[in-house]
């Protein structure tokens, strides 16, 4: 967390001994106290003094992909296209989406138009 106000509305719910991950380097995060365990990721560095380690570990998650036992969440097409955002996020604040991945069909939208290549 680290742009658009994230890491201020974690830090407000954060427990005071808490940790937080930031992906920004160089920037003062002022605002988070200094019980809080900072630490920083940088996927730059899987082309720099990672990538042996970004080597192997992207080509086990490829593998775990193949063979089946590492699977991403589960995709759910939402109905009515980008019409279907606000019933979507409701069901994120309620509670009701858990481990799903939400695709909108942006030609399912209505009145959307159909380009032709």
């Amino acid at each position: 967390m680290s742009e658009k106000g994230s890491y201020q509305n974690i830090i407000q719910v954060l427990d005071p001994h808490g940790n937080i991950t930031l992906v920004l380097s160089g920037k003062e995060y002022k605002e988070i106290p200094k019980t809080v365990a900072q630490s920083l990721a940088n996927v730059g560095s899987a082309h720099g003094d990672n990538k042996d380690f970004a080597y192997i570990y992207f080509r086990y998650m490829a593998r775990g992909l193949h063979e089946g036992w590492f699977k991403g969440h589960p995709p759910e097409v939402v109905p009515g296209g980008l019409g279907g955002i606000q019933q979507a996020l409701k069901n994120l604040k309620d509670g009701k989406a858990s481990a799903v991945k939400y695709v909108f069909r942006i030609a399912d939208t209505e009145g959307a138009k159909s380009a032709s290549l």
